[in-house]
């Protein structure tokens, strides 16, 4: 008895965060070129936010830590194919730092049940988008001064971080929805 509650639980936990590690280096595959941008927006946050929703604040930095573990070692698993411990330290490294905390608040977010709504799926999205770029910002500055860090590596990403939030919490909500009406255990996917 003992055993089928720990492993139960346990595997589900495990696949939860290689799912989640999966659908993040997928998003990173995926490149959109916004109008007025030359700078390609991939799917990664997107994923992040999505991850963090669907499996907690728990798995969902779990997941994007082995991500993070992937691409250090060696595992092209980074947007353009990128490898190694030089991109969690070079001048975009604040972006993937900062999915640890998005994923985190995507996580603890919809748990709260006076925030499971659509509208606050909503906002702790943008707010989970606005850590993650501020994290990109922040160390972007250290090489290119805080004006030019925001002028290149937040401002054209903000209509994409809406058109993501808003994704992101649709896609949560719709999954809440086919959840409940399936009774698909949480254990296995637990918002």
């Amino acid at each position: 008895m003992l055993g089928k509650l720990v492993l139960g639980p346990l595997l589900g936990l495990v696949l939860s965060i290689a799912l989640g590690a999966a659908l993040i280096a997928g998003g990173a595959e995926v490149q959109l070129s916004l109008p007025g941008t030359s700078i390609p927006q991939t799917l990664q946050t997107l994923a992040v936010l999505v991850v963090g929703g669907l499996f907690g604040p728990f798995a969902g930095v779990f997941a994007v830590l082995a991500y993070l573990g992937l691409g250090v070692a060696g595992v092209p698993v980074f947007a353009d194919d990128g490898v190694g411990w030089a991109r969690l330290t070079g001048p975009t490294a604040g972006y993937l730092w900062g999915f640890i905390a998005g994923a985190g608040l995507m996580g603890f977010w919809p748990a709260r049940r006076s925030l499971k709504g659509l509208p606050t799926l909503v906002v702790g999205a943008l707010l989970a988008h606005a850590i993650i770029l501020a994290g990109g910002w922040w160390q972007l500055s250290n090489t290119i001064g805080y004006v030019n860090a925001f002028e290149r590596g937040v401002e054209p990403f903000l209509i994409g971080a809406l058109a993501k939030s808003a994704a992101a919490a649709l896609l949560l909500w719709g999954w809440r929805q086919i959840r409940t009406r399936l009774r698909v255990p949480s254990f296995l996917l637990p918002t």
